[in-house]
């Protein structure tokens, strides 16, 4: 069984705005203590459109060596291009041991110019006619600026076995909805994970796998107990450090990925927080209310902990 929560994380540079790798390893190997699935080299938080081909392979490699079997990680840094290009980096990505690569939709261009139904066709025919080897298909609605179909998906992952997961990144519930339920009528399971946090709740009634999130970089360990309280089917559980996450979400949130991320991380003095330009650090009102949210949700679940502990 997969993990239900995944992680889209950061890529570690150091202060010469090279890939660190100590701090790469050190950052999986804390997604999997905590039995968080990683996917490196996102175009979001990963800063995968920044990265260099040799930079990519690194990150790959690295991983895979840090996480020691012990969660799947998934290559995230390939995509929005040429069709041939992303079948290219897909092998070169498997070859060097990724449990699987995820595939985004095809996006030639600019995202106010989405590509037509038969060139959606057609990219799905050539990428998954070219790839035998485990595949995580996304809907992307945020990054590309169209939607997928849920029945498209559906019938891409009943008639293609290699297919392993549906990332589902919507602002629609009602697609969510009927992806889930679409696949769960098939007759090969194919796990569901919704890229946005506030929908993993329903979500998990619906019966999706679970979250891939750009929080558990910061909090992996709440992550991880957010999916044991429903497993164990603790509401009260659930329902508070859900809440919890939520917290981190609207704080990590304001100023958006990577930034608020590595900011948090390096606040706490963890390595390989830089950023690689154009990003720049936070600073002024930006910078001030990521501190205050963060020490309010931190000084919140300390009570918390402490509560839990005298009952």
């Amino acid at each position: 069984m997969t993990p239900r929560m995944h992680v889209m994380s950061i890529t570690p540079f150091d202060a010469r705005g090279a890939l660190d790798e100590a701090a790469l390893r050190a950052h999986v190997r804390r997604f999997a203590d905590a039995g968080i699935g990683v996917f490196l080299g996102s175009y979001g938080t990963g800063e995968g459109k920044l990265l260099r081909g040799d930079e990519v392979r690194r990150l790959y490699a690295v991983g895979v060596e840090a996480s020691d079997g012990r969660v799947p990680v998934v290559a995230a840094a390939l995509g929005l291009g040429a069709t041939d290009d992303v079948v290219e980096r897909a092998r070169e990505a498997r070859a060097l041991g990724v449990d699987a690569v995820q595939i985004h939709p095809p996006l030639a261009g600019p995202a106010t110019i989405a590509p037509r139904e038969n060139e959606i066709d057609a990219y799905y025919d050539a990428v998954l006619a070219a790839l035998d080897f485990p595949l995580v298909l996304s809907n992307e609605v945020l990054m590309v600026g169209y939607g997928l179909a849920p029945e498209r998906m559906c019938a891409l992952a009943a008639s293609h076995r290699q297919v392993v997961g549906i990332n589902w990144t919507d602002p629609d519930p009602s697609s969510l909805a009927r992806v889930v339920r679409g696949l769960a009528d098939a007759e090969r399971a194919v796990p569901v994970r919704v890229g946005l946090t506030a929908q993993l709740p329903l979500a998990l009634v619906l019966g999706a796998e679970g979250l891939v999130s750009f929080e558990a970089n910061v909090v992996p360990a709440l992550c991880a107990d957010v999916a044991r309280a429903f497993d164990a089917g603790d509401l009260a559980a659930f329902r508070a450090r859900f809440a919890r996450l939520m917290d981190w979400n609207l704080a990590l949130g304001r100023a958006m990925t990577p930034r608020s991320v590595k900011a948090v991380l390096a606040a706490r003095g963890e390595p390989g927080t830089a950023l690689r330009a154009p990003y720049r650090a936070l600073d002024g009102e930006l910078a001030h209310w990521l501190e205050r949210d963060v020490a309010r949700i931190e000084a919140a679940g300390a009570r918390d902990a402490t509560e839990e502990g005298t009952r």
